[in-house]
């Protein structure tokens, strides 16, 4: 459809060189300029403010538009340039309409006499020059009215009767802004959207060097690494785009830098050989020099160096505050009670509580099966008696471990909420004299790093977990150190819950001994050919002992994408196989459909959340943690409506489309009927079907921590469908032990300065 404002942007060029050639960048952005009229619907998601408005174009063809604009920046009545693209958009009720998607805009200099005064009351907002003298000025000066309250303000004051020239001076330089943004607005569009940005990150960049924001990234396109989502390569591309030079010690240095921030090996430390070839093969040409690179990045603060290694600056901190806290904690006074006063646990229990509670801080191990969850809660019973419940909190790093933790606790009579130590970390937590985590295992060294600087000193901590569980997503194994590195630790060996199979073949895998199938731990053992028909066998067996096949039943994977039994190629099975509703043509989802949230992220409440401990934020937005599981109850033009599990929470999750493929993407969520043991870690389901998948790339992260923590998911029953020897092989290797690490070293550095200080 041909329309007068919209236009097909094509090649345009750029005076910038790339090793003496011109470079030739194609936008396929569409242009509309219209006139806002008015907002219907504003939402946030992770990503920001979202605006859903009515627009019309100098034919009065009447539309909707959709994008990124907070609140304020579309004033009524201007028109603005609009780049994106168009859309058909169904409401609930009445007829389709057209939308246009915008990814940015830029103001258009207000012509018609309602633009003019919108635009000057707008910005003479607190100065006392509102709409009636705004008109007034209009009166007077005609179109001219904005030139001369920008050029002139003693004119300004001549015509507007009450108006101080503070007043007119203030109202010039606000306009001269407006003009100089509006000009820096559109400039990084161009530089920055069509080249892969996120769209934010223009707003982010004006709002962080105001006027001077394009001359900034012009000068050093690295600056943008301080928005996510502008990683080095993005920003690395339009350095030499805006013909810089190549061969820059800087950008050397933040090239070995990239390359180690971005592995995902789990290292906290590398070796400089390591950083060095990275850089040599990701910059170009002979005048490079790694070794003078990594000196500049190591005095910026870029990267730390300790021993010959290299850790990115950050973690590396991290780490050694890790160290000073629990060396510093040895000189504090517990308030732990009397091991004897701990009612209902064994004399084995015993023992490893009265070795982890030595101290302030202490650690609490053992495998499935040996009374953790039991021993702890029989500490909190004893302890409510000496500080009060209300002194007591327990944190995990997952809002799934959390509720299990909760729900654990209840069956005891104990009414404590476990909470996120994300949402712990940003509340009153030093109001509690008893910390507790659970699952510690999961803990980066970041979190760990969090929690503990976030610990006032006197404060006693347990951390509670199971260092043979998967490592760590992030960097670093916190857990495993801290128990080599001896601080207080009791371990719970003897199995004490009767959950056969299950049980026993997690203590024989944790020993490195030979483990069976046996009762609850089913082995189907079969080829590659046939293990998605034994799967659906194993899915339809549990709906005929009546379990629910969705809810109870969680089937677990090794890898994402690329395998047959990948996670992703498993969900659109799985999807057309236990859900009978229609498809929409919006989003890949259907209504009922199990959806897994994959990043922590927040998400405004649908109802008023009935639970008095789902914290909101002042968007009226609740923290949904990565691995979270959600059913999705209602699908609508703008999002769907899910509701999140345990604790219950209704939300608003909005839709948007990619620019460029025009696919729909729903935020953070992917189907859940399959998700990787890595998520799965801090839940549990009555039945587990793990798939033993024996393609290569499953090969790099299956390792004994991978079997044994698939297994130990399951409640009552676990059913492995694969082949024994893939599982054996799995079994046979270990991954967490091979990080690289200085917690420990640098634990019992700081006891030797101590020791030292002391003589």
């Amino acid at each position: 459809m041909a329309m007068r404002g919209m236009v097909l942007q094509g090649m345009v060029r750029y005076g910038m060189a790339r090793h003496g050639e011109a470079r030739i960048l194609t936008m396929t952005n569409l242009e509309v300029t219209a006139k806002f009229t008015g907002e219907r619907f504003r939402f946030t998601n992770p990503g920001g403010d979202v605006i859903i408005g009515n627009a019309f174009n100098d034919e009065n063809f009447t539309f909707t538009i959709k994008g990124p604009a907070g609140e304020g920046e579309l004033v009524k009545g201007l028109s603005y340039r609009f780049f994106g693209r168009w859309s058909n958009y169904k409401p609930r009720t009445g007829p389709v309409e057209k939308q246009f998607h915008f990814k940015s805009f830029v103001r258009e200099e207000p012509a018609s006499r309602e633009a003019i005064v919108s635009y000057i009351a707008e910005h003479g907002k607190g100065l006392g020059i509102g709409p009636a003298k705004a008109g007034k000025l209009f009166e007077v000066f005609g179109t001219e009215a904005i030139k001369i309250c920008k050029e002139d303000p003693a004119r300004v004051v001549e015509t507007l009767k009450g108006v101080k020239i503070e007043q007119a001076t203030s109202l010039a330089a606000a306009l001269q802004e407006d003009e100089a943004i509006e000009r820096i607005k559109l400039d990084l569009q161009t530089l920055l959207e069509n080249r892969g940005f996120p769209k934010k990150t223009s707003k982010a960049a004006i709002e962080q060097w105001g006027n001077r924001a394009s001359e900034i990234i012009r000068r050093n396109p690295y600056k943008l690494m301080i928005f996510e989502g502008c990683g080095f390569k993005r920003c690395d591309s339009l350095y030499l785009d805006l013909g810089l030079n190549p061969t820059r010690l800087l950008r050397q240095a933040l090239a070995g830098w990239y390359g180690i921030a971005r592995d995902t090996e789990g290292h906290t430390w590398y070796g400089k050989e390591w950083a060095e070839a990275y850089i040599r093969g990701n910059i170009g040409g002979t005048k490079i020099n790694p070794e003078r690179a990594i000196t500049l990045a190591v005095r910026a603060k870029l990267l730390a160096e300790q021993d010959g290694m290299l850790a990115e600056y950050q973690k590396a901190k991290n780490e050694r505050s890790i160290a000073e806290v629990i060396v510093g904690s040895v000189r504090e006074a517990s308030i732990w009670p009397d091991v004897n006063d701990v009612k209902g646990i064994t004399e084995h229990q015993r023992e490893g509580l009265a070795n982890a509670t030595r101290e302030a801080i202490g650690i609490l191990s053992g495998s499935p099966g040996t009374g953790k969850t039991w021993t702890v809660a029989s500490l909190v019973e004893a302890m409510s008696k000496t500080v009060g419940l209300k002194n007591i909190c327990i944190g995990a790093p997952t809002g799934k471990a959390a509720v299990r933790v909760t729900e654990n606790l209840a069956n005891r009579g104990i009414p404590i909420r476990a909470r996120t130590w994300h949402s712990l970390l940003f509340s009153k937590i030093d109001q509690y004299k008893v910390w507790i985590g659970d699952e510690t295992s999961m803990n980066d060294t970041d979190l760990m790093a969090g929690i503990l600087r976030a610990r006032p000193g006197g404060t006693t901590l347990l951390l509670v977990g199971d260092v043979k569980q998967l490592s760590p997503v992030g960097h670093g194994a916190p857990m495993r150190d801290l128990i080599k590195a001896e601080i207080p630790t009791g371990e719970l060996t003897e199995i004490k819950r009767n959950s056969g199979g299950i049980v026993e073949a997690c203590a024989a895998i944790r020993d490195c001994r030979k483990w069976e199938p046996g009762s609850n731990l089913l082995l189907h053992e079969c080829g590659s050919d046939k293990q998605i028909d034994r799967m659906l066998q194993r899915i339809q067996n549990a709906k005929a002992e009546g379990l629910d096949p969705v809810w109870d039943c969680q089937i677990l994977v090794a890898v994402n994408e690329r395998s047959p039994l990948a996670r992703k190629e498993l969900n659109r099975f799985l999807q057309t196989e236990l859900n009978t509703n229609p498809g929409s043509s919006s989003i890949p989802f259907k209504v009922r459909d199990k959806i897994v949230n994959t990043k922590n992220a927040w998400f405004r409440l649908h109802d008023e959340a009935k639970d008095p401990d789902i914290q909101t934020n002042e968007h009226n937005q609740c923290f949904v943690a990565n691995g979270e599981l959600a059913e999705v109850l209602d699908i609508q033009g703008s999002g769907f409506i899910a509701k999140v599990r345990s604790p219950e929470r209704i939300i608003f999750v909005p839709i948007s489309k990619d620019s460029e493929s025009e696919e729909s993407t729903v935020s953070t969520w992917d189907l859940g009927y399959a998700i990787s043991v890595h998520k799965s870690q801090g839940s549990d389901w009555p039945v587990a079907i793990v798939m033993i998948d024996e393609y290569p790339g499953a090969r790099l992260v299956c390792d004994r921590s991978w079997i044994y923590t698939a297994i130990s998911r399951a409640k009552d029953r676990c059913e492995l469908i694969g082949k024994k020897e893939v599982a054996d092989r799995f079994c046979a290797k270990s991954n967490i032990w091979k990080r690289r690490t200085f917690l420990v070293e640098t634990i019992n550095q700081l006891r030797a300065a101590e020791l030292l200080a002391m003589v």
